[in-house]
């Protein structure tokens, strides 16, 4: 709780994280104390990464909102084994793995521990159907009044296609990018997304 509350603290701090965002961090935080208890952040290893990605896939959807879910704990929720359709998605599930990642990676910065036990451990989607946008899809999108205006309600709505466009991320790894993401390592500009940061520091060779 004290490091999770020190990791929070800095990044509301420093803008790099809105209110809103910092409490889909805490609630992804108390999931997990509850799963584990109130452990030392050194003691959180692969054992528990592994066991408490397969244990949220298993939490009802929307159980904070649901009478019949509401009053019982995470505990309770994952032992009543409800029907895959009534569980949270795949999506869901992800974005709490990718939390409990951001913070053990800001960890590892910290010297608080060696490694990051949650990293890759993100839950493989099949995207099999899905297609790539084609030229006129392309042209539609960016050649559209409401995107050569720039008069966007949000920054974000201009950036996220064009980050998308040239760098072929996907949309759940581009949403989480923060300014501490975007950085040079041995003179080349780095967008650190998550699971590619070990692959570029090992290939550079700069730790």
């Amino acid at each position: 709780s004290v490091i999770c509350g020190e990791f929070l603290h800095e990044r509301v701090a420093e803008k790099v994280m809105q209110p809103k965002t910092c409490k889909s961090y805490k609630a992804t935080f108390s999931i997990f104390k509850e799963l584990y208890g109130d452990i030392g952040i050194a003691d959180i290893t692969t054992k528990e990464s592994r066991d408490s990605k397969s244990k949220i896939q298993l939490i009802p959807r929307n159980h904070s909102k649901c009478a019949a879910y509401r009053s019982k704990t995470i505990k309770e929720l994952i032992e009543l084994q409800v029907p895959q359709e009534n569980r949270i998605s795949v999506e869901s599930s992800n974005k709490h793995i990718l939390r409990m990642s951001s913070l053990m990676r800001w960890c590892k910065q910290q010297g608080y521990v060696p490694d990051n036990p949650f990293y890759g451990m993100q839950i493989r989607i099949n995207q099999s159907n899905r297609q790539p946008f084609n030229i006129d899809d392309l042209n539609r999108l960016f050649d559209d009044p409401i995107y050569t205006s720039g008069k966007m309600k949000h920054s974000y709505y201009f950036w996220l296609p064009l980050i998308g466009l040239y760098s072929g991320a996907r949309i759940q790894e581009i949403c989480q990018l923060e300014l501490t993401d975007i950085y040079e390592v041995s003179g080349i500009l780095v967008l650190d997304i998550n699971s590619f940061k070990t692959s570029i520091e090992e290939i550079l060779g700069v730790y």
